[in-house]
């Protein structure tokens, strides 16, 4: 069972944070319709059975045979989360200036994504809300 994103129309972006549990199968039957009104994020941590932190989440546990964990692109830098975003937009989507904690390795399967970097010296002069 994965967690994903709703919203009512494709006017309405995803910030309303409303989430649906459904089966991937189920999830992924929507996506290759093209389905516009769901979003698959799996960021959020999951816990093992001792309460400790997974670094990963369903579904991309299952993934993990066919991801190498230490891609040697990366070095010797640690894994600290392995996530998965997938969603379709026809129109252009936009994940919004943000700040990421960690070094991130993106991997595009389709389409195109335009990244705007900016110094750390610059965030007094940006606004975040």
């Amino acid at each position: 069972e994965v967690r994903v994103e709703v919203r009512e129309d494709t006017k309405q972006g995803f910030a309303a944070r409303r989430y649906q549990p459904m089966q991937f199968s189920q999830f992924m039957e929507g996506f290759t319709a093209r389905n516009e009104l769901w979003y698959l994020t799996t960021e959020a941590a999951c816990e093992d059975e001792q309460g400790r932190l997974e670094v990963v989440s369903p579904p991309v546990c299952s993934l993990l045979k066919d991801i190498p964990l230490v891609p040697p692109i990366m070095g010797h830098q640690i894994l600290a989360s392995l996530n998965m975003w997938m969603g379709n937009s026809r129109d252009g989507a936009s994940s919004g200036l943000h700040h990421d904690y960690h070094d991130n390795l993106y991997v595009l399967l389709r389409g195109s994504k335009h990244f705007q970097i900016y110094c750390p010296g610059d965030a007094p002069k940006m606004y975040t809300n």
